[in-house]
């Protein structure tokens, strides 16, 4: 039978992995946030650079 020491334990390293999930998609999620920016950032010149043209 497991102690309650050992039942937190468990939970503290089920936590910890879950943390570390969590980080990991928010990298991600911030590395494609930054690649969305860049995008958005050229098609936006684009646009102007072409309505610019055009009048």
């Amino acid at each position: 039978m497991r102690t309650h020491e050992d039942q937190l334990e468990l939970l503290v390293a089920r936590v910890e992995k879950r943390l570390s999930a969590l980080e990991t998609n928010v990298s991600h999620m911030k590395s494609k946030l930054a690649e969305l920016s860049e995008m958005q950032e050229d098609l936006t010149g684009m646009v102007y650079e072409r309505y610019h043209q055009a009048v």
